[in-house]
């Protein structure tokens, strides 16, 4: 069952209400806050800087004066409270994320781990199948064993073109392994565009 959008606004303004009213008005100086980081607002920044200087100038005032200590918790109070109310950025919720950007994010991850485990410990990097997205089982990681991929696969997810996927593929059978970016970009000389977009996913895993 989900809450309508207008009740979860009124609970969140309560809330920060509350808060203000049960501190009689020492954090006020906290939505105003929220209101600036959330909103970017100079202005917001001003009150919050404001309120904070009052609630300790209240705070100091409690050993000269009391009657005038407890005008500014007054103020204090009023002032807070009519920040809470008229702050749009208090009515909403943390920003969702959008899915897309998790996606990319959790690629992103995947990726990375894969990349380490190729650098540092390239057999085991085999074993998991990292650079196979050809494989059922395989963890590829997001990546793309140029050593050991079928041409088709070095099309589909190397945008690598036709011809030159065959003279890789006969150059790697010929030569065996490449060691890296360079020394494939030396022997192949790869297109611009392709060298841009094959380096982001490219591994150079041995054959042991």
């Amino acid at each position: 069952m989900h809450t309508h959008p207008s009740w979860k606004s009124f609970g969140r303004i309560a809330g920060w209400l509350s808060l203000v009213a049960c501190t009689g008005g020492l954090l006020s100086f906290v939505p105003a806050l929220v209101s600036a980081r959330r909103s970017g607002s100079l202005r917001w920044q001003r009150l919050a800087a404001g309120d904070a200087v009052l609630a300790a100038a209240t705070v100091a005032m409690l050993s000269l004066s009391n009657a005038l200590a407890g005008l500014m918790f007054v103020a204090l109070l009023g002032i807070g409270c009519a920040e809470v109310i008229c702050s749009r950025s208090l009515r909403k919720g943390p920003a969702e994320v959008p899915p897309e950007l998790l996606r990319a994010e959790a690629r992103a991850r995947k990726l990375e781990m894969a990349r380490r485990i190729a650098e540092r410990d390239p057999q085991r990097a085999r074993t998991l199948g990292i650079g196979r997205p050809d494989l059922d089982w395989a963890f590829d990681g997001g990546l793309l064993d140029v050593n050991h991929a079928p041409a088709r696969v070095l099309v589909e997810f190397g945008g690598l073109d036709l011809q030159t996927t065959e003279l890789l593929v006969a150059l790697r059978e010929r030569h065996g392994s490449f060691s890296s970016m360079a020394d494939l970009d030396l022997h192949v000389d790869l297109p611009p565009r392709q060298l841009d977009q094959l380096s982001e996913v490219a591994v150079f895993l041995p054959d042991r």
